[in-house]
């Protein structure tokens, strides 16, 4: 698990490197309009990743070419994950002798509003690669909390705010003039440690004694597409 995690790291960055020095820029038109629906895959605090799994990822963003190939504009990030279920079943046993049950069903929601920065670069007539680094403010909360009854007094609230970062690549492979469908790979970070009070699992055996050494982060795998508004200098060609 953690030589797999350390090689899709690896591997993200890699490819942005790389996607940065191949061939010439991409001559796209000026304005774009770009989004993905990515699977997240929880690589973050060990904590982090027995408490959730990731579930899906949902990203757009509008961006309008600057020189060179570069690219910037302004996006919005939605992520939802599931209370991990390696770790917990819908009811968790709590006692043999008396066969109680805790439902657990907890939520985690990220959404986070971001500056978009990317590099569009062309292998071929029809396809291209996009560096980018995604860069903003996360607005997470966790919902459907289970608390004991009565609930306790010390309860912290489930909303927090947290920096948000996103670097990955993309292939795009050009279907018309004006659209093309990407395959992305990207490494999201709230660079923040995981609280496992927040979602009141700061006393679930697996999670408590877990470690928590790292910011809460996750890999995005998925698909996207690039729409584009036409300008003048695409029209002419």
């Amino acid at each position: 698990m953690i030589k797999f995690k350390a090689m899709m790291r690896c591997l993200a960055i890699l490819i942005f490197i790389l996607s940065i020095s191949l061939t010439t820029r991409a001559q796209l038109p000026k304005v774009g309009i770009e989004g993905a629906v990515n699977i997240p895959r929880v690589v973050g605090s060990q904590q982090f990743r027995y408490a959730f799994s990731g579930t899906y990822d949902f990203q757009l963003a509008a961006t309008v070419k600057l020189f060179e190939g570069f690219r910037a504009g302004l996006g919005f990030s939605y992520t939802f994950f599931i209370n991990n279920p390696d770790i917990f079943s819908y009811k968790v046993t709590t006692g043999a002798a008396t066969g109680a049950s805790v439902p657990y069903d907890t939520k985690f929601i990220s959404q986070s509003a971001f500056l978009a920065l990317k590099y569009d670069r062309l292998l071929s007539k029809a396809i291209f690669l996009s560096p980018y680094l995604h860069a903003g403010m996360s607005f997470n909360n966790y919902a459907n909390i289970y608390y004991p009854d009565p609930k306790p007094a010390n309860t912290l609230s489930p909303y927090f705010n947290a920096p948000w970062l996103q670097l990955g690549s993309c292939v795009n492979f050009i279907s018309e003039k004006y659209l093309a469908f990407s395959v992305n790979l990207g490494y999201s970070m709230l660079l923040q440690k995981f609280n496992a009070q927040l979602p009141y699992f700061s006393e679930v055996t697996e999670i408590k004694y877990a470690r928590n050494r790292s910011i809460m982060s996750w890999l995005n795998i998925g698909f996207g597409f690039n729409l584009y508004i036409p300008d003048k200098s695409t029209k002419k060609a």
